[in-house]
This record gives structure tokens, C-alpha cells and sequence, in this order.
């Protein structure tokens, strides 16, 4: 028997120029019931956003042609683009402080655990579909997500 989310329809775009960034992202995204777009930089990036409707977007900062500061100042001066989640996806800790870290909503630390980032994503699906109650938002952690040292278990 199906469940509730199953049944409905998530979208999120995922910019990154990295390729290997994108596949990682996009495979969790799709094991969680998403429908998945990309685009390998900002430009490109913004481009679909505008044009389509997306629930989630996992960005990278460093891109070519259009940065993830710019992706982010213009789509948060954007008011259409108010329910859109933005999960920035950094190399550099440092280069998400500031401004990218108070206009995204999480911000993780590459190399992303594949595992945590899967976590995410489901309950940040799990919000938006419950017309992200106060309840839900409370279960999710704000900014930021550091990677996790490996365990020996």
C-alpha cells in the first residue's frame, strides 16, 4: 500500500557543475520520490527555476557563468519563489557563512554524506507536504549541517 507521500508529486532542481555532485544528489532525490532536474551552472539553473515550479533546490556557490550568491539573491528578492527549500551544498564552510547562509534554509558541507543528505531531503518532503506544520519544522534541524566524522560501527 502506497503512503501518503508516495502519492504525491515532488519536484526539486539540483544546480552543481560538478557532475559526480549532481548524480549523488539526484539518486537521493529520486530514492525519496522526487523528480529530479539539473543544470551545470547558475544561469542555466535560474533559467528552469523561472520557468517552471520546483519544491526543493540543492545548489552548489562555485559555479561557472552565474554563481550560487547571485542564484540566491535573485530568486530570494523573488517572491514567487517564497516556498521554495534551498539546500546549498559547500566545499569551503567559510564560503557559506554570511549572506548564503541567512538565504538558504540549510546549508551542508561537501564531501556530503550521502546517507545524512538522503535523511534530509525526506523529512524536508515530508514538511512541504504537510504544509510545513509547525510540528515539522521543529523535527528539522536549522543551519548549519557539518559532515559527521565516520564511526566505527
Amino acid at each position: 500500500m502506497p503512503d501518503a507521500l508516495s502519492e504525491r508529486t515532488s519536484t526539486a532542481i539540483v544546480v552543481d557543475d560538478n557532475f559526480d555532485s549532481r548524480l549523488i544528489a539526484r539518486l537521493s532525490l529520486e530514492a525519496v520520490g522526487y523528480i529530479v532536474t539539473e543544470a551545470n551552472n547558475g544561469k542555466d539553473g535560474l533559467a528552469l527555476i523561472q520557468a517552471g515550479t520546483f519544491d526543493l533546490l540543492i545548489l552548489d556557490l562555485l559555479m561557472p557563468e552565474m554563481n550560487g550568491y547571485e542564484v540566491l539573491n535573485v530568486l530570494r528578492k523573488d517572491r514567487r519563489h517564497d516556498n521554495l527549500q534551498i539546500v546549498v551544498l559547500t566545499a569551503n564552510a567559510h564560503m557559506a557563512m554570511g549572506d548564503a547562509m541567512d538565504m538558504a534554509d540549510f546549508v551542508m558541507v561537501k564531501p556530503v554524506d550521502a546517507l545524512r543528505f538522503s535523511e534530509l531531503v525526506k523529512r524536508l518532503k515530508q514538511q512541504h507536504h504537510s504544509q510545513a506544520s509547525p510540528q515539522a519544522q521543529d523535527e528539522i534541524p536549522l543551519k548549519p549541517l557539518e559532515p559527521q566524522p565516520p564511526t566505527g560501527e
